[in-house]
Order: C-alpha cells, then structure tokens, then sequence
C-alpha cells in the first residue's frame, strides 16, 4: 500500500486541482449549491487549508514578505477587473476584496488568535485549572476527567474551536448575518463586507489546515495518520450536520460554523481518497509526475488560469452558458493545468 504524505506534500497537492476551479466566478452555472455550498467554492476551502501548511510563527520570514505579494496580487486583479470591466459577483467576496487579500490577511488575524488563546491559556491555568487539579486529587476517581478540562486550552484544537465559536456567536447573537446578507453597498466596507467580516471564519479554517499539518507531523505511523484523517473527516461531518440543522445553514457568505465543518470534511476526504491511491505518494513525497509538477508550480498554474478566464469572459458570455458546457470548460482547464504543470517541470529538468 502507498505511504501517507506529510501535510505539505498532501494539501499542497491536493490544492492546485481545486484551485483551477476558481473560474466558478464566472461560470455561476456550474456552481449549484449542495446544501447551500457551492461546489466550486470548496476550492477556497482547499486553498485555505494548504497555505496553513506553508507558514509558521517567523513574523517577518513567514508571515511579512509572502504576504506582501499577495497583497500586491490583489491589488492588480481588482485593477484589471474594473479596468477591463470583467464579470464580479460582489457577493463572494465584495466590490475590491478578492482571494489574494484574504489570504494575505490570514496569518495576521491567525496570530491575533494565537496571542488570544494563549493569554485564555494562561488565565485558566493560574485560576480554574488549579481548582479542577485540586478536585481530581481530592477525589480520584474524578482525576482524569480534572487532569482533561484543566489541560484544555494547552489543546492544539483549541485555538480553532474558539474561533470558530467567536465568529459563529457573532453571526447567530448579533445583526452581523443581516447585514453580511443585505444588499446594501453604500461605503468600503459595506462594499466588502464578505471578504473582511469573514476573515475570523477563514482563519478558523487556516487554524484548522495547521491542526491537521500537526496531526500528520506527529503521528507515529502512516496507520495512525490515515485514522487520524479519517476520525477527523467523521466528526466534521457529524458537526456539520447538528449545526447546519440546528443553528445555521451553510453558508459561503457568511463563512459559518457549519459551512467551516463542511470544508474541513471535504479537505480531508480529499487527503483520505489520495492517500489510498496506489503509487500516488512515494514516503512523504509525491509519486507522480504530474502531482509533483502541480505543486512545486501552484501560484504560476493559478495566475495563468485566471488569465485565461478574463479571455474566455472577453470572447463569450460564459455566465449563461449550460451546466454541461461550463463542465466542459472546468475539465479542459484541469487538463490544461495539468498539462501546463509537466511543462514546467520538463523545462527545470533540462
């Protein structure tokens, strides 16, 4: 059987595929919803979850300078889409914010989160912890189940949880959902609304991506790492039923609790189908040629691509073709990518 990969070498590859899917912007058509997630737009998700695998906590040397392309790169889409009047769908991300902005913006708002769970850390310990050590001593049987919630915030999850029940307060306690959702554009930030007011739910997700980077890192087998992918896969599932039923609908909008759970399933479903791939990994690197070529070249492969997009919107009106045709249209930029991807590596080689 094939070895697992590590998290680098697994969400990195998994994510150029989904990240050529990106043209759903353009082919709404395509896009229907699945309980209210747009399959496409999982390729965000994707996305997400891999940039959490490449950055750590070096705020100059990981955080400031890959950051700043980003930046750079967002402010030339949103440029080139005003100037050449490109179609937009202003409710993914808004009128200016786009994809390289939120991206950009993760790491930050991550560390924002970090600093915060670790002063919670630090608060519960010196208080709550004490009592919950004292009452596990005084009663034994009570020791493990005190030792568990005293250590709670030491929980490399946790940092995600918390997160994701901040923003997920947020949308279900406060107007916040209403006015995400409304129409209303009068001003920059109502005009971006969806890209700025969703950057925690985003960071839950990224939070997420480095969760699962740790798991794999740590796991003393490839058995481990393959249970672990797969009870992490069952209970993202599980949540995102109980929430999707009993708090809110999935929603792309709103980046909610439930849309969060939906993603980190579909993420690591993913990892589960490429690690049960015969021949697909080679120990903690890709097998393949093409796997290994689409990610040693993921941003060049994604900036082309949506070159190729603004073309294909220029020559035709690609937003009322049929479900078929827009199909089509995915599977030859998938093939085109792939084909892009082997290029490259061939022309490294020589």
């Amino acid at each position: 059987s094939s070895s697992m990969p590590s998290e680098d070498a697994l969400l990195d590859v998994l994510a150029p595929a989904q990240q050529l899917q990106q043209i759903h912007e353009e082919i709404r058509s395509a896009g229907a919803s699945l309980s209210g997630q747009p399959q496409l737009s999982q390729s965000t998700s994707v996305s997400v979850d891999c940039e959490a695998q490449r950055r750590s906590l070096d705020l100059l040397r990981k955080f400031l300078f890959p950051s700043l392309p980003l930046f750079l790169l967002g402010l030339l889409r949103t440029g080139a889409v005003h100037a050449f009047d490109h179609p937009q769908h202003v409710t993914e991300y808004g009128v200016h914010w786009n994809f390289f902005f939120t991206l950009a913006m993760l790491p930050f708002v991550y560390l924002l989160v970090l600093v915060a769970t670790i002063t919670v850390s630090l608060v519960w310990g010196a208080t709550i912890g004490k009592r919950l050590l004292a009452i596990g001593n005084i009663h034994p049987d009570l020791s493990s189940l005190a030792h568990f919630l005293a250590h709670v915030p030491e929980k490399h999850y946790f940092k995600t949880t918390v997160a994701i029940l901040v923003h997920q307060s947020l949308l279900s306690l406060t107007s916040m959902s209403d006015f995400v959702l409304s129409s209303d554009r009068e001003g920059l930030l109502k005009a971006n609304k969806e890209g700025m007011l969703t950057l925690i739910g985003f960071t839950s997700l990224y939070s997420a991506g480095i969760d699962v980077g740790n798991m794999l890192r740590t796991a003393t087998s490839n058995a481990a790492r393959r249970r672990g992918l797969m009870l992490g896969c069952a209970l993202a599932l599980v949540a995102f039923g109980i929430v999707d039923i009993f708090v809110q609908r999935a929603s792309r909008r709103l980046c909610n609790a439930s849309f969060i759970a939906f993603a980190v399933a579909f993420n690591l479903l993913g990892g589960i189908c490429l690690s049960c791939v015969p021949y697909t990994f080679d120990g903690l690197r890709p097998a393949s040629v093409v796997l290994e070529a689409i990610n040693r070249n993921q941003l060049f492969i994604f900036l082309v691509s949506n070159l190729l997009v603004g073309l294909l919107n220029q020559a035709s009106q690609t937003i009322f073709v049929s479900n078929p045709v827009a199909h089509a249209i995915l599977a030859c930029y998938s093939l085109y990518g792939c084909v892009l991807a082997w290029k490259l590596k061939r022309s490294e080689e020589r």
